[in-house]
């Protein structure tokens, strides 16, 4: 590159990086919040009179919350199966969160390993 279009070649290489970061974070971003959707639904789905677990989950919480004498039964069933709801949401964000790393880690290394052979190339043809 000719020495008068350094600079420019420099602001369009920290341009372009930038770009690709703000869709790179855009793209995992989505991604993000499509699994979380789409494992609240199946979390969800599985909370049904046949999940025993379900009705521990709100009767533990709901003998927590009436212990404290906070409201009625109503209030405190209530309260109950939206603390279950929230708990469900972490989950479900938590399992979308490790889904987003993963696909951003195979996305990284797709973008070393061509990185790294140039590189071993570019030695390899000065030697």
């Amino acid at each position: 590159m000719p020495p008068n279009l350094v600079s420019g070649g420099i602001g369009a290489s920290l341009f372009f990086r930038q770009l690709g970061a703000s869709f790179g974070v855009s793209a995992a971003s989505a991604y993000f919040a499509i699994r979380a959707s789409d494992y609240l639904d199946a979390l969800r789905a599985t909370q049904n009179p046949a999940n025993a677990m379900h009705y521990e989950t709100v009767d533990a919480v709901a003998n927590a919350i009436s212990s404290l004498s906070i409201g009625g039964e109503l209030e405190t069933n209530m309260v109950s199966v939206q603390a279950l709801s929230h708990g469900l949401m972490q989950v479900a964000k938590t399992l979308a969160y490790q889904d987003a790393f993963v696909v951003t880690a195979l996305v990284f290394l797709t973008a070393v390993l061509p990185a790294c052979y140039l590189t071993h190339t570019r030695h390899g043809a000065n030697s």
